[in-house]
């Protein structure tokens, strides 16, 4: 449970740090938008956790659209961070 307790911290202290500066008025473009796809890649996080919490297999679509949202929403965040996007 220690490799997911550490995967899930780390994703929460982005998640923290990104709305931070989203709701501060730092930034506008994308990283709002890759703000809100990380919510969503987080949500299903939780429900995969839930999934492994019981030990069960969770289905392979909401594993699929956990990591596309994850990977789209970093992408999203470091175009719009540093200017590629």
């Amino acid at each position: 449970m220690g490799d997911l307790a550490a995967y899930a911290a780390l994703g929460a202290t982005g998640l923290v740090l990104t709305g931070i500066v989203v709701f501060s008025g730092g930034v506008s473009g994308i990283i709002p938008i890759a703000l809100l796809i990380l919510i969503v890649a987080a949500l299903g996080g939780f429900f995969l956790a839930s999934f492994h919490a019981r030990k069960q297999l969770p289905p392979r679509t909401v594993v699929f659209i956990h990591a596309g949202a994850a990977v789209t929403g970093f992408l999203l965040l470091a175009g719009g961070a540093f200017n590629f996007l």
